[in-house]
């Protein structure tokens, strides 16, 4: 298994504007920007014009979470992971371990 075939995965996955930002043979790190389903966080008020830190709504990041769980099952070799940045944007990183 290998990068190449994690960066494959991920694309298909997370077709939703995907981006390498960097790619060797033991790191891949990417994003994505607008994958699922995205909310205002419970504390922010509607009427707010310029907020960029929305979240996922619970269907999407459940989702979210089993393909990452089913990736790192799949590439036991690698730590797949997640985090959220602002705008929408899903930051994806494989890492050998």
């Amino acid at each position: 298994m290998s990068i190449p075939e994690i960066k494959a995965r991920l694309e298909s996955e997370f077709n939703s504007e995907f981006n390498v930002l960097s790619e060797s043979d033991t790191t891949l790190i990417c994003t994505c920007r607008d994958w699922g389903e995205w909310q205002l966080p419970d504390d922010v008020d509607e009427d707010e014009e310029d907020y960029d830190n929305n979240e996922l709504t619970e269907a999407s990041n459940s989702k979210l979470e089993l393909i990452i769980n089913e990736l790192n099952k799949e590439f036991p070799k690698y730590g797949i992971d997640y985090s959220f940045s602002e705008k929408n944007y899903i930051d994806l990183t494989a890492i050998e371990v």
